[in-house]
């Protein structure tokens, strides 16, 4: 079902699968990666949980490999746009920390130049069980305080819900 999970995240899948009564088989590879399977009559279900929940988890780039030392200099325009990426992940990996967040996207538009302000939008898919309308300001400010000069009013933020309705 599941291959080149860490052990922590294939033990997380493991125990919601196990509490929705899917019966799944966990093994290990030469490579210290986790494995998950489920019986085929399960599978559908297993998926729509997993998913429902935000597994498997987004993986991050590390800096090691948007910048990595064997790299000859690059262009200021290229500079720039590793570190705005950099910014996206290290702010998609704050957010994927609130609870009730499944998944999450931010894209942004630093504007080193002071005639365009600077902007950011952020789209959030939350669990069905988690309202996170009320949190879009803490989100708006999460955000702002991840970027100089960024200001409240050029962010903007939608939250959809896993199940597809807007929360």
């Amino acid at each position: 079902m599941y291959t080149g999970l860490t052990e922590k995240e294939a033990n997380q899948m493991q125990a919601l699968l196990l509490s929705n009564d899917v019966n799944v088989s966990k093994e290990m590879d030469k490579s210290g990666n986790m494995t998950l399977s489920v019986e085929k009559e399960d599978f559908v279900r297993a998926i729509t949980i997993l998913n429902n929940n935000g597994f498997p988890k987004k993986k991050f780039a590390d800096i090691e490999v948007i910048f990595p030392p064997s790299q000859l200099v690059a262009s200021p325009s290229q500079e720039n746009a590793k570190i705005n990426y950099l910014k996206e992940q290290d702010i998609e990996r704050l957010l994927s920390k609130i609870p009730g967040v499944i998944d999450c996207s931010v894209s942004l538009n630093v504007n080193n130049n002071e005639s365009q302000p600077s902007s950011a939008a952020v789209l959030v898919i939350s669990s069905p069980e988690v309202n996170l309308a009320p949190s879009v300001i803490q989100i708006k400010n999460l955000v702002k305080n991840s970027v100089d000069d960024l200001k409240l009013e050029n962010i903007s933020v939608v939250i959809k819900s896993s199940s597809g309705q807007d929360g």
